[in-house]
């Protein structure tokens, strides 16, 4: 018999290149990591051996016969193996944890190997003439039949596996089946073309492009692992319950250095991190994009050493000094799932203690942890919530005029509850909205949700000459939500004089041009605007005076200065064409204060409490009541 090894010496090629791309590039311990190393070196063993083995058939190169049937041995025995380390692959990239499903998997394999070993002296699978004269025995389909069994196994657990497997490596594991399939019935029917190697080679060949191979888990700029490894290496730790210590990392002031220096400094001192931190023993360092790090350990003593060393890290590169926030996060048993352990690793790097303050090391208990996942959470329900405007509902804070002693106009305050979170306080749910970028879109919210209770009248039969309604600084300078105000109030017909829009005293001290190009547009069309938390920030009455503002409400932290600074205040502001509110007042003295500085509008819980819509009415028919009372019985 004449065998056609071209298919063979091509593949053999192939994996050559595929091991030298493989074994090149540093591997986190993953068992499918191993099995696919042990994959790749018994294919490439195999296909030594089966074209060396049908190259020793030659007559002319004088082999021993004793050789040639070593060698044709042990490619069966390889051949045998194949089946089952490819479901054994497949258990592992599942993170299958039973042991039984893995001996399971070899069984069919060890089997076959005890048969194949007990006919072989018999020449029952093949047979070796002294004339260098190769045949099949009557055992010979003992691997195609192994192969068959093996191969429907695979399939069965690849079924059981699919949810825990991603789509991607879902499809490539089962063409990989087909190739394999494929070739061995091709050289069942074609004995003496011999392509199951091939077909085993193409596999690992797919396998390796969108499974395995090291450059889709590498980070190119800094050369650590990505996210998609990070992802991978978690869940294999997380279902397999081992114990690790991660630590996640942000390097501070690359911005400022890749704006002085450029982009090829940062890239470099990037690349200089990423040596120092993969230089360690034990030590595995994902870069999960920009300037953020995780680091992993699974031995305690290493991951010491190393927050140690890297705590004390000044200068990452000549005299360009980097400052580092290494965030321990204590309690990774607690971590859920892959999903959130990623979501708190995000949570703390992207906290204020990083973002602001660039604490350089940080122990993150299980407090902090508990606080960023509701963090988490308030974020994921607000951008399921905010499209439909469920869970979220307007209250309205009265404000009082001491001049006529009635409610003439409240301001429109936001409220959120979800039954999984309970009641969101607007000190949780705002920052995280300003944080994630969703505080446009939360504002575009209320609008709407306020111009429509405008529409239908319910705060003019209170008697409200206008209500206040609270805009972020990303809604101002969007000159796309502005466009979407302006539509919503043409489509409700609300008469934008009701509306008095509040921007905080930060956002009005901005000099950014297109926030007061926006301000102005508004303006033109009725609206008024107000400057809220008035003695919080560092706004100037010169700056402020040329700003389209028409009332100024005054932080309750003024509250607490002395009665002459409070009056100067005041009377610098009475050359300005604005109405003064003081917020913040809870108490009847607080009241005295305000109004003896010649104040006279207030907001605070002294006079009302913020309510929702539905109680408004009835609260102001009370008040009026009370004050028709008072006036009665007051002495004539």
């Amino acid at each position: 018999m004449v065998f056609n090894l071209s298919y063979d010496v091509a593949a053999l090629v192939f994996l050559l290149i595929i091991c030298w791309q493989f074994f090149s590039q540093r591997q986190f311990p993953l068992l499918s990591n191993h099995v696919f190393a042990l994959f790749l070196l018994l294919a490439v063993l195999a296909l030594v051996m089966d074209i060396g083995g049908t190259l020793m058939l030659n007559p002319e190169l004088g082999m021993p016969l004793w050789l040639c049937y070593a060698v044709n041995a042990l490619y069966y025995m390889v051949l045998i193996l194949f089946p089952s380390v490819l479901t054994v692959y497949i258990l592992a990239r599942s993170d299958n944890t039973n042991p039984r499903d893995y001996l399971t998997a070899l069984t069919p394999s060890l089997l076959s190997e005890l048969v194949f070993l007990f006919a072989l002296p018999f020449g029952l699978v093949f047979r070796i003439s002294p004339a260098m004269v190769y045949s099949h025995g009557p055992f010979s389909p003992i691997t195609y039949v192994n192969l068959l069994v093996n191969l429907l196994f695979g399939i069965w657990m690849l079924l059981r596996c699919r949810k825990n497997l991603p789509q991607q490596e879902l499809l490539s594991l089962s063409v990989s089946i087909l190739f394999v399939v494929a070739a061995a019935v091709f050289q069942f029917l074609h004995p003496d073309t011999l392509l199951v190697c091939a077909g085993i080679a193409a596999a690992l060949t797919l396998m390796f492009f969108t499974i395995q191979n090291p450059g889709r888990m590498l980070d190119e700029t800094s050369h650590l692992f990505n996210l998609t490894a990070l992802r991978i290496y978690l869940r294999s730790l997380l279902v397999g319950r081992r114990t690790f210590h991660l630590a996640a990392v942000k390097l501070h002031s690359l911005h400022r250095i890749n704006t002085v220096y450029g982009v090829d400094v940062t890239n470099r001192l990037l690349r200089d991190f990423g040596r120092n931190l993969v230089s360690r023993p034990q030590i595995w360092a994902f870069r999960i994009g920009g300037s953020r790090f995780v680091v992993l350990s699974p031995n305690e003593d290493s991951f010491k050493a190393f927050l140690y060393d890297l705590t004390r890290c000044e200068t990452l590169q000549g005299n360009r000094q980097v400052s580092i926030s290494v965030c321990h996060i204590l309690p990774v048993d607690t971590f859920r799932s892959t999903d959130d352990a990623l979501g708190v690793i995000e949570g703390v790097l992207s906290s204020r203690q990083v973002r602001e303050q660039h604490i350089p090391f940080w122990e993150v208990d299980a407090d902090a942890v508990a606080a960023v996942r509701r963090e988490s959470d308030i974020e994921s329900a607000m951008r399921e919530c905010i499209p439909g405007a469920t869970g979220f509902a307007l209250f309205c804070q009265p404000i009082y005029r001491c001049d006529s002693g009635s409610f003439e106009s409240g301001e429109l305050l936001l409220r959120f509850s979800t039954p999984e979170l309970g009641n969101v306080s607007p000190g949780e749910f705002i920052p995280v909205a300003e944080h994630n970028a969703l505080s446009s879109e939360l504002d575009r919210m209320v609008v709407d949700l306020a111009f429509r209770a405008i529409a239908a009248g319910r705060f003019a039969a209170s008697g409200f000459h206008h209500v206040q309604i609270n805009l972020s600084a990303a809604t101002v300078i969007d000159s796309e939500a502005v466009d979407a105000i302006l539509l919503s109030a043409m489509e409700t017909g609300v008469d934008p004089s009701f509306v008095i829009f509040e921007v905080t005293e930060t956002t009005a001290d901005c000099s950014k041009e297109l926030m007061r190009r926006n301000i102005e547009r508004l303006c033109e069309r009725g609206f008024h605007f107000a400057l809220d938390d008035f003695g919080t920030g560092f706004a100037n009455i010169d700056r402020l005076s040329a700003l389209p503002i028409s009332m100024i409400k005054l932080d309750r932290a003024m509250l607490n200065f002395s009665p002459d600074i409070f009056r100067g205040i005041v009377g610098a502001f009475r050359t300005l064409p604005v109405e003064l509110v003081a917020e913040g007042v809870e108490t009847e003295e607080q009241s005295r204060f305000v109004e003896g500085a010649g104040i006279r509008q207030i907001q605070g819980f002294r006079y009302a409490r913020p309510l929702p819509l539905g109680e408004l009415d009835g609260f102001l028919r009370d008040a009026l009541a009370l004050a028709g009372k008072a006036e009665n019985e007051s002495p004539a």
